[in-house]
């Protein structure tokens, strides 16, 4: 499965650095991605058990007018910055369909929880200006923890192909980053918590 997130941030009081402006409130929802592959399993009754491998995109836009310095002879400019933080994750998710499958229609609620670890991103905190982008290819070298926990609650609708084992679905879930975010004493990054409303959709097979 694999399709499109709008990703934003809960901000707490980010600790004040000297001679640098803090410009993450500024900060915008922005257009993410992410992916899942999962193995299920119908329990009994009406409930089912998912669990797989995954890639999450949370994502911010930030734009800033930055203004010369005093006597510089120059004007000033527009500046437009997507921030990015890109997760593995290890989604588990337990589904309880609603009612009885109809013809080839299914539908059920998802919840779940998932475990999430840092691969890289590009920040605009962090810099002179907070008005330039910093990279992190890796959890070593940012101001991220290494790993976090997200929680999930969304939707799962499947449509059977004809009389064959195949089904479409889709999947609209919301997921909320529970553990802290970024790593404690990182001075002059606000601790955030990001969140994301996205829609997954793809194919499944199933087995029998």
């Amino acid at each position: 499965m694999a399709g499109p997130a709008l990703s934003y941030r809960r901000l707490a009081a980010a600790p004040p650095v000297a001679g640098r402006p803090n410009t993450a409130p500024l900060e915008r929802p922005a257009l993410g991605f992410g992916a899942q592959v999962q193995v299920r399993r119908v329990l009994t009754g009406r409930w089912a058990l998912a669990g797989g491998l995954g890639y999450h995109e949370y994502a911010t836009e930030l734009m800033l007018r930055v203004l010369p310095a005093p006597g510089a002879d120059s004007a000033a400019r527009a500046v437009w910055q997507r921030d990015s933080y890109r997760l593995l994750t290890v989604p588990v998710q337990l589904g309880y369909a609603l009612g009885v499958p109809r013809s080839s229609w299914q539908a059920a609620v998802l919840a779940g929880a998932e475990a999430g670890f840092y691969l890289s991103g590009r920040s605009t905190e962090g810099s002179a200006c907070d008005c330039q982008q910093l990279a992190y290819p890796n959890a070593a070298a940012s101001p991220y923890r290494p790993w976090s926990l997200a929680l999930s609650l969304g939707l799962d609708f499947r449509y059977r192909l004809g009389h064959s084992r195949w089904q479409w679905l889709v999947q609209p879930t919301g997921r909320y980053v529970l553990s802290p975010f970024v790593r404690a004493r990182t001075s002059g990054f606000a601790p955030r918590q990001p969140f994301s409303l996205g829609v997954l959709t793809g194919f499944s097979w199933d087995v029998r």
